[in-house]
């Protein structure tokens, strides 16, 4: 039985141009990710304790921060599948990966959060 390795990401905060219209984007908005990476296989760092072999969590959350500082969005789920995709694409192997978007909204009378998921369908993959 191959044991079951996942990485998770919490509280990475970004600053994004992010709203509906041109005048709401022009004030950056802090939303905070909480992003799941489930892998097919376990790494080989698990075995060899060396970080070549694994994915680095730090190059990802710096590649992350990078490409998408104040890059302006519309809406939140263009945010979270683009933030999905470019992980996918910057993994050494293949995973799962779910992106949680958490934002707090400015709406009177509204002091809550709105949360946004996108990510694979563990099922249609055979991993649950």
């Amino acid at each position: 039985m191959t044991p079951t390795t996942t990485l998770q990401i919490q509280d990475l905060a970004l600053l994004l141009r992010l709203g509906w219209t041109a005048e709401e984007r022009e004030t950056p908005q802090l939303i905070t990710l909480a992003i799941t990476i489930l892998f097919n296989q376990p790494p080989t760092a698990c075995q060899t304790d060396e970080l070549q072999d694994t994915d680095c969590y730090d190059t990802l959350i710096q590649t992350i921060l990078a490409e998408f500082h104040q890059q302006p969005f519309k809406l939140i789920e263009q945010v979270a599948a683009s933030i999905h995709h470019f992980i996918k694409k910057n993994l050494k192997q293949e995973a799962c990966v779910t992106v949680n978007l958490t934002k707090k909204p400015v709406i009177a009378g509204f002091t809550g959060k709105v949360c946004f998921s996108y990510g694979d369908n563990q099922q249609l993959l055979g991993l649950l």
